[in-house]
């Protein structure tokens, strides 16, 4: 295969990506969580380098991108947990009380543009009592390695061929300590991280517009 020939196969692998994790955003937005597990591995082949490969942005060159952080900054005189992806909402749906991605809904909230290394290593949940700090890249590793909830089987098989022909093998990421009262969070987290990252490539790669 021709170098061009790889490009372009690159290229219609992140349109196809880009695809999918819109339908899967939909499905999780009406409340099939386990999509939050499907979109943090798309979010992980999309941007997360390890020893054994390059992630596919980096592969197409475009990893010098800018990111839209939308996460209020912690402050640390607040000895609160703090959530700055999701929010707790009250009603609605099958639980009285769930976590929602925050997206771009709340006005107090600046979108940022970051650097990647700035975005993917900032702490987005914290709760000082008990310890914790996690960040994107922190969340997406461990989401991706948790599969729980229910998920939208008519995406399953688009899914499987997304991760077929990223012939890179990941390394196997360790789960970085998912109690089971954090995954309603950290899925909704996901979810948000995945809207932020579909919005910076839209914004600056309008070619890989899925309407287009």
């Amino acid at each position: 295969m021709t170098d061009a020939n790889k490009a372009d196969s690159l290229k219609e692998l992140l349109k196809d990506t880009i695809r999918f994790m819109t339908g899967s955003c939909r499905s999780f937005d009406d409340e099939l969580t386990g999509e939050g597990y499907r979109l943090a591995s798309c979010v992980r082949m999309l941007v997360n380098d390890t020893d054994k490969g390059r992630s596919l942005l980096s592969r197409l060159g475009h990893k010098g991108m800018f990111f839209y952080d939308i996460c209020p900054e912690h402050d640390p005189r607040f000895d609160l947990p703090f959530s700055g992806l999701a929010i707790v909402i009250i009603g609605g749906g099958r639980a009285l009380k769930r976590y929602v991605p925050r997206l771009d809904d709340a006005p107090n909230v600046p979108q940022r543009k970051a650097s990647f290394d700035e975005w993917w290593n900032k702490p987005v949940i914290v709760d000082q009592q008990k310890n914790i700090t996690i960040t994107r890249k922190t969340l997406i590793l461990s989401v991706a390695n948790t599969a729980v909830g229910p998920m939208n089987t008519q995406l399953t098989g688009q899914y499987q061929r997304i991760m077929e022909n990223y012939t890179v093998d990941f390394e196997k990421e360790g789960i970085y300590g998912v109690a089971p009262e954090m995954v309603a969070v950290e899925f909704a987290s996901a979810r948000h991280v995945a809207f932020e990252i579909l919005k910076s490539i839209e914004e600056q790669f309008p070619e890989y517009n899925i309407a287009q």
